[in-house]
Parts: C-alpha cells; structure tokens; sequence
C-alpha cells in the first residue's frame, strides 16, 4: 500500500508540473518552447522523482530495477488514461470544440518519445539512489 501511495503521488507531482509547464509554454511562448521545456526539464524532475521514490520504499540494490521498472510502467498507464480524459474530454470541451478522438493518433510522434524519455529517466533515476546508496563507484556494479 505505501508503494502504490508514493508511486501515484510521484506521477501526480510529475504529470502536474509537465501539464503546468507544458500550457505555460506553448500559451505564452511557442510550441516550440513547449517541447524544449518539456524535454530537458521533465527528465530531470522525472529522474529525481524516481530517484526519491525508491529512497522513499527504501529500495534494496537488487530490488531497485524492478520497482522503478514497475514505477515508469504505471506512470505510463495512468499518463495514457489522464493524457485521453483531459486532451480528448476536458480541454476540447472548455474550448467549445468536439471531442478530439484522434489526440494519440496525431501527437503520437510526441507520446512515443515521451515514453522513450520515461524509460531513460528511469535508468538515471535508479543510478542516482544507487549512487547515493552504494556510492558512485560501486553503483556500477550494483547495475549489472
């Protein structure tokens, strides 16, 4: 249960600042500063957030590739159940728009390389608590 309460409170502080930064962006600059921002902050917020996770479950060496593995894995899930009800429900409806029904379709580019990032924050995220953990030169034998 205190797994399952840090990792939704985990993706709801990583979802809400990249929402929060992801509008701020693209409203008061551009799309293209959207996807700047988005792409070297969030990793970094991801990595941290991963990172005190498995601080926070007081992850063993051994057992860390598997709880953040399982970590990014839900995150994924609820980002694609959050992702359909705000960008195909809420957001067309606050604009007075239809629903968007081809959201993944058209921005799947842009989801995919999300997930990729997710997957790599994780990798880095889990080096940084071994790091902490086993130090910085035994950490790389605890990831093998």
């Amino acid at each position: 249960m205190r797994k399952l309460r840090f990792t939704l409170l985990g993706f709801l502080v990583m979802y809400s600042i990249a929402t929060a930064l992801g509008f701020a962006t693209y409203i008061l600059i551009s799309p293209v500063a959207m996807v700047i921002a988005v792409f070297t902050v969030m990793p970094v917020v991801c990595a941290l957030l991963i990172a005190g996770y498995l601080a926070l479950i007081k992850a063993t060496p051994a057992e860390s590739a598997r709880d953040a593995g399982m970590l990014v894995v839900v995150w994924m899930v609820l980002s694609i159940v959050l992702d359909a009800l705000t960008y195909i429900w809420v957001v067309p409806t606050l604009t007075g728009a239809a629903p968007n029904r081809l959201f993944f379709v058209e921005q799947s580019p842009w989801i995919w390389c999300s997930y990729l990032v997710l997957i790599l924050c994780c990798l880095a995220g889990r080096r940084l608590y071994l790091a902490k953990v086993v130090g910085w030169r035994t950490s790389r034998r605890a990831l093998q």
